[in-house]
């Protein structure tokens, strides 16, 4: 799947993959291992790089942008919260 055909937004693909209720339960530090196994089966190049540091800033809650969809990826991949 490309960017262009890729209707759903990478938030609520993460959410509805990990069968969340509510969007806002991806910033609890329970759900961090299941963060890092949904992403880990979405390729970087899926989404745009606003998508992927809308989805750093959300559910982190912090100010961090990256350069490349890549970057970003890998940055939650290895979050830690705390």
């Amino acid at each position: 799947m490309d960017i262009a055909s890729n209707k759903q937004g990478l938030l609520d693909r993460i959410a509805r993959q990990m069968d969340c209720l509510y969007l806002s339960d991806l910033r609890n530090p329970a759900y961090i291992p299941a963060i890092h196994n949904t992403i880990a089966l979405i390729q970087a190049k899926e989404y745009a790089l606003s998508e992927w540091n809308d989805a750093v800033q959300y559910i982190t809650t912090k100010p961090l942008t990256f350069s490349t969809s890549y970057e970003a990826r890998n940055f939650l991949l290895e979050y830690k919260n705390g």
